[in-house]
């Protein structure tokens, strides 16, 4: 019998958390680049990136910083 695929999918940052109530929450695009390295490494095929601000860590909505992070993870990854 064949062993069932499964998809691990990953959010390494979350909506709301935050350093203050976990330190080890990657907030910055390279932080956030090599747990995503990290979990691809393990298994992980899919992610869910929150990017957040570089300067207050709070969520962002400019692509620069999202693409900054998929940057990191990609040539991480090649």
């Amino acid at each position: 019998m064949s062993k069932p695929k499964v998809i691990v999918t990953i959010a390494p940052t979350g909506g709301m958390a935050s350093k203050k109530q976990n330190p080890s929450l990657p907030t910055q695009p390279d932080e956030i680049a090599r747990d995503v390295v990290d979990c691809y490494n393990a298994g992980a095929s899919v992610v869910a990136v929150h990017a957040r601000r570089p300067t207050t860590a709070r969520l962002a909505t400019r692509i620069f910083i999202a693409t900054s992070t998929r940057g990191f993870a990609r040539s991480a990854t090649s």
